[in-house]
């Protein structure tokens, strides 16, 4: 067991000095964004003047004065409980006549010009950067890798030496 042990770790000794790795910075010689389209919705509101129609506002005049009216002139009929009961008739009637003049009188629809709001979703392609090529000089080669971000003016990198065969 012992023997194993000791065989194992002299194993591990000489394999890792003969594959030493270590680490360095190379120069940066170029970065290069790499974009892509990409999909994005945006709302698009216009403001517009459209034609409408406007109804002329139907006051109650009419009513009231056919009411008010309609009631004197009842009240002139009959004694006592049929007074009451004409005056009540009279009014009701002078209303009716009353509104059915307002409207009879009334002046046409007429149409107007109104301001409006009207949004609709349109998509659009944006350009997004999606990571960087990066071209970098190590012990005078020359060598390229994309990576997610901008790595300035040097870079770091994993220097590994191998024994020749």
């Amino acid at each position: 067991m012992k023997r194993t042990a000791l065989f194992a770790a002299v194993l591990a000794l000489v394999t890792a000095s003969a594959f030493a790795q270590s680490s360095d910075y190379a120069q940066v010689r170029r970065v290069t964004a790499q974009t892509k389209q990409v999909p994005a919705s945006r709302q698009v509101c216009e403001e517009r003047m459209v034609q409408q129609q406007v109804a002329p506002s139907q006051g109650h005049t009419g009513a009231v004065v056919g009411t008010v009216i309609g009631g004197v002139i009842g009240s002139r009929f009959g004694k006592g409980d049929g007074r009451i009961a004409a005056t009540a008739v009279g009014a009701g009637l002078g209303a009716v006549l009353g509104n059915n003049h307002d409207r009879d009188t009334a002046q046409p629809a007429t149409t107007q010009m109104v301001p409006t709001r009207e949004c609709r979703t349109e998509t659009v392609y944006e350009q997004r950067i999606d990571g960087y090529l990066v071209e970098y000089e190590y012990a005078g080669r020359v060598y390229s890798s994309v990576m997610a971000n901008d790595p300035g003016d040097r870079i770091r990198v994993t220097v590994s030496v191998t024994p020749a065969r």
